[in-house]
């Protein structure tokens, strides 16, 4: 992560038996105020990201579309 993000929270989101870690970042430095950001790590060169005015409207919609992420990998 750049320099300007600051991890927010941590929180481990659970699916068919596996756990995911989402970390959540603010930005200060975006030119609107602060924007916040969820990343999780699904694999090697894999990451969905989630973009948000409010750590929790991040983390909402990173869980929101994390199911379909990882459901799509499965089809490959």
């Amino acid at each position: 992560m750049p320099m300007a993000d600051e991890l927010v929270l941590s929180q481990h989101f659970l699916w068919e038996g596996k756990s995911y870690t989402v970390h959540v970042y603010r930005n200060a430095t975006h030119r609107r105020g602060s924007l916040h950001m969820a990343e999780t790590e699904l694999g090697p060169g894999d990451t969905i990201i989630s973009d948000g005015r409010s750590p929790e409207e991040a983390l909402r919609k990173q869980q929101t579309v994390l199911p379909l992420a990882i459901l799509s990998r499965s089809l490959l």
